[in-house]
């Protein structure tokens, strides 16, 4: 019984109990099979058009030209989807009303944000591989990626919850504001709670894979439910981290 009232006491609690409104969760995972099924189709797209006119895209303007269409057409996508994503989160009705003029500055924001951290991870890079010795770049890029990679993360989803409550300008002022040691130490102990909790899982599972190797069609079911449940741990983190910094950020906000 005391573990259960300390549970209640947890964030994890909250973001189950949030969870729980099915017909909010449903529409969340509806909206993230669309943006990634058009992120599949569009890349296949590019892939196909991209193939056949080899010649002609590479090293020329109309390649790049292309690149950046792709990359214009991906972020509208993702503004989209995310905008009602976070409509769903933030409205106790469960509806994504959607204001043109918003979606278009959500859009603008995510369009700059890109190219501006794009740029960053492209400078820094190019400094860790021109500038250190070959023994240190490998370790030294790891680690940038991986504190890359979270602030990243961090200041885009952060930016998101904010975004209708700010002008463009406020907002990376705002997104600094919430950057509190304890709140970052706690958001970063439960995903590696979580990446431990997924790792010992993915290791029961190849250890029974192992065993049964001898038999080839049980491999094989075994392998396509791995292959299944990565994909199942990887939405759950991912989802995970939306409702944690959603509940985290809005009621300090």
């Amino acid at each position: 019984m005391r573990i259960l009232e300390y549970f209640r006491k947890t964030i994890a609690y909250q973001v189950f109990v949030y969870s729980k409104e099915w017909k909010r969760t449903g529409l969340i995972m509806l909206m993230d099979i669309f943006f990634f099924s058009l992120l599949f189709a569009a890349a296949k797209i590019f892939d196909y058009i991209f193939m056949n006119n080899e010649s002609l895209f590479i090293g020329a303007l109309w390649g790049y030209l292309l690149l950046l269409i792709y990359f214009l057409i991906i972020i509208a996508f993702y503004s989209f989807f995310k905008y009602c994503i976070m409509e769903f989160l933030s409205t106790k009705k469960i509806e994504a009303k959607i204001d043109m003029h918003e979606l278009r500055r959500f859009y603008l924001y995510n369009c700059i944000t890109v190219f501006i951290l794009l740029t960053l991870f492209i400078s820094f890079a190019t400094f860790f591989t021109v500038s250190l010795i070959s023994v240190l770049k490998q370790t030294a890029l790891i680690i940038f990626l991986g504190i890359f990679a979270c602030a990243s993360y961090y200041f885009m989803i952060v930016s998101h919850i904010l975004f209708n409550k700010y002008s463009l300008k406020e907002l990376p002022q705002k997104v600094y504001e919430t950057v509190h040691w304890k709140l970052i130490a706690q958001w970063i102990s439960w995903n590696v709670l979580f990446i431990i909790l997924f790792f010992i899982v993915y290791l029961l599972l190849f250890m029974i894979l192992r065993i049964s190797a001898t038999n080839l069609s049980l491999f094989y079911i075994l392998n396509l439910i791995i292959f299944v449940i990565i994909i199942v741990q990887a939405y759950v983190l991912l989802y995970w981290n939306r409702i944690y910094l959603f509940l985290k950020i809005s009621t300090k906000s």
